[in-house]
């Protein structure tokens, strides 16, 4: 899944990248949106020396018994410095299923980088469309190896609460591991993903979890 990104203001001017990906299974937060089926996966973003930056991707997306197409994701926010290594940000995410609008959503997040250790904290008032909020709180590193390899370490807490639903309150906890490796415009990962508690987005059975084993290749502009 298409990683949120820092910048720091002042690292570099303006910048617009983007890239092209294929997963062997599309997955966020531990869950398959894709079915556990390959996907495809476009992006754009936008880096200004400002401090703000932002983007938009678009993928291949099958949530179970759904039509659903493709996901369309769109972000937005700031960063600066924090002392010497380190940085904060906050902004704001939309998620939006073709074929399956009732599951849009969006969230808001703030965090805070140092050296190669992220944290971020997201909060969305109606996650996957229900009437009820959520609390999903992360966090990332990496450790560089050799020759253009990097390993990377993730972990996630998803607290959430159904609202007005009978699903009631549901958590869980989501933990990935990979591997890493670039060389010149391209990418490679290899990732065993886990998770343990509630395997629903929200308490409902519309949902399934990542495969433990997957895969993906990028080039980037």
């Amino acid at each position: 899944m298409l990683a949120l990104f820092t910048l720091v203001p002042g690292t570099a001017s303006a910048q617009v990248t983007a890239s092209v990906a294929a997963f062997s299974d599309l997955q966020a937060r531990g869950m398959t949106l894709n079915d556990g089926r390959p996907a495809l996966q476009g992006s754009v973003n936008l880096d200004s020396a400002s401090g703000w930056y932002g983007g938009a991707s678009a993928a291949q997306a099958k949530l179970p018994f759904t039509r659903t197409h493709a996901l369309w994701q769109a972000y937005a926010g700031y960063a600066a410095r924090l002392g010497n290594e380190g940085s904060w940000e906050a902004g704001a995410t939309r998620y939006a299923y073709r074929g399956a609008t009732g599951y849009d959503f969006s969230e808001v997040f703030a965090g805070v980088s140092w050296k190669q250790i992220s944290t971020r904290v997201y909060y969305s008032p109606h996650y996957y469309g229900l009437q009820g909020r959520s609390l999903y709180a992360e966090v990332n590193g990496g450790l560089a190896l050799a020759n253009g390899l990097e390993l990377q370490a993730h972990i996630g807490r998803l607290n959430a609460r159904a609202g007005e639903y009978w699903y009631g309150t549901t958590a869980r906890t989501d933990l990935r591991l990979a591997l890493a490796w670039s060389i010149d415009a391209w990418s490679l990962s290899a990732a065993w993903t886990g998770m343990r508690g509630d395997r629903g987005w929200y308490g409902t059975t519309v949902s399934g979890q990542a495969r433990a084993f997957s895969a993906g290749l990028a080039y980037h502009f």
